[in-house]
């Protein structure tokens, strides 16, 4: 599974930016909806929250 970055990440250069595609590692859920995709950005895992992506094939 694949997400699309719909908003900047952070503030700061060197991290995810809107239209970026980044693969998804794990899905972390919270009372069975979606909490977080667990996503790797340059070796490091990341947490990109539903309201800053959406989900491509």
């Amino acid at each position: 599974m694949k997400v699309k970055m719909t908003a900047d990440w952070a503030d700061k250069d060197g991290y995810p930016k809107e239209g970026d595609v980044l693969e998804v590692s794990d899905v972390v859920y919270d009372y069975g909806e979606v909490d977080y995709f667990e996503c790797k950005w340059r070796g490091e895992p990341i947490a990109v929250y539903p309201y800053e992506c959406e989900v491509i094939n």
